[in-house]
């Protein structure tokens, strides 16, 4: 004799080989997450019972839709099968027919409450995901990198009236920042408390003596506390793009490593962002993550019959920025292509494999030493006024003999 056990939303039903109801149970507890259990393959007491009942009723096969019922059934001597879960109008009647519901209002009602709780729990799964708060870190850095730029400029134009040789020694915005936030007037500027403040020891020298001669004006009280707080300001949000500078490798390190070893924590997080996750950079051909980020450049070359972009934000790569610009676009795309795999490696199974930048590095100096020179163009183009150039915009053209009067 067989039995089919059926685990629903309401609870576990069991049928005879003529679809009568020989058992039922409704769920002790959260019905949700015993359901979930069920499904998931994960022995549920209510499901045991049911099995232990079909096996005590002299069944020698049991057909369930519940996979943790397998080793249950198999060790009490009846044969198991595994069945697909019933569709969706189909599990309503067998909770009607069981009475684990009262009618099939109820029985919607209960299926609409766990599909929000399965949404809700996707959600929150989602949120998890470190490739989406490694897309936020980044977007905050290059926030932040605009916001401490101009604040650091204002600091430096300020205090610039009071002690405006400053400028020419001190090139770093952070230390500037910095000092003129601890010390805030010039007077204040003695070499050992500049040198204790990060400062290297010739630099501290030189600001000394350039105290000396300064054409600086005098500043009042008011004033030089408020630029003191600005200058505070600026120097905290370099702390805090620091730490975020920090992060970002980290956790890019964990879910990227591949593309983090090839470009870098902060490029790679850059081409999340355009890519919008690093499942869909994964998807991605190398000929598409070599020109994110240039997206309007490329089909404005579309549209107008232009030259399309070589890069996009791989340009920021040091072997394509600093290369000369006949070699740029061939470096960009050994990227690329390496970017390709090491997404796909990421994405399905996030162990590092260092040959591939090894095969990267290899590449570039191929094409450094094999296009070490820029290419001949084919031709000179001709002149204006020559035979065969062709007319510019603005040009008079000479009106053909048979139009003359």
């Amino acid at each position: 004799m067989k039995a089919t056990l059926y685990a629903t939303e309401a609870g576990v039903v069991m049928l005879d080989e003529t679809g009568n109801v020989i058992y039922s149970a409704k769920y002790a507890g959260d019905p949700y997450q015993k359901y979930r259990l069920a499904m998931a393959g994960i022995r549920v007491e209510e499901v045991d019972e049911a099995v232990k009942k079909a096996a005590d009723s002299g069944f020698g096969e049991l057909e369930s839709n519940a996979p943790g019922s397998a080793a249950l059934a198999e060790s009490l001597g009846m044969v198991f099968i595994q069945v697909d879960n019933p569709e969706l109008d189909k599990r309503i009647e067998l909770m009607m027919k069981a009475s684990l519901i009262s009618s099939e209002e109820e029985a919607r009602d209960l299926l609409r409450e766990f599909a929000l709780r399965v949404s809700e729990e996707r959600i929150k799964a989602e949120a998890a995901r470190l490739d989406l708060h490694a897309m936020q870190m980044v977007s905050a850095v290059d926030e932040l990198d605009r916001e401490i730029n101009v604040l650091a400029a204002r600091v430096r134009e300020w205090y610039g009236l009071h002690f405006p040789e400053l400028d020419d020694i001190l090139q770093d915005p952070r230390l500037y920042v910095r000092l003129v936030s601890a010390l805030g007037r010039r007077d204040n500027f003695t070499s050992e408390r500049i040198v204790e403040l990060g400062v290297p020891k010739s630099r501290a020298t030189a600001v000394e003596e350039a105290l000396k001669r300064t054409k600086g004006a005098e500043i009042r009280d008011e004033e030089l506390a408020l630029l003191q707080s600005l200058a505070s300001d600026a120097y905290d949000l370099y702390q805090l793009r620091n730490r975020l500078s920090n992060k970002l490798e980290e956790v890019m390190s964990q879910i990227a490593p591949n593309v983090t070893s090839l470009v870098g924590a902060a490029i790679g997080a850059r081409l999340l962002v355009r890519a919008g996750s690093l499942d869909n950079l994964a998807k991605m051909p190398a000929s598409t993550i070599q020109v994110l980020g240039a997206e309007k450049a490329l089909f404005r070359a579309l549209k107008k019959g232009g030259r399309p972009p070589k890069h996009g934000v791989i340009f920021q790569h040091p072997s394509i920025h600093s290369a000369p610009k006949w070699q740029r676009g061939k470096i960009a795309r050994a990227i690329a292509a390496k970017l390709a795999i090491a997404a796909r490696i990421d994405r399905y199974s996030g162990v590092l494999d260092p040959a591939l930048k090894e095969k990267l590095e290899k590449r570039i100096q191929e094409i450094k030493e094999k296009y070490a020179k820029p290419p001949e163009r084919e031709g000179r183009r001709p002149e204006r006024g020559e035979r065969g150039a062709r007319p510019r915009r603005g040009d008079r053209r000479e009106m053909p003999r048979r139009w003359r009067h």
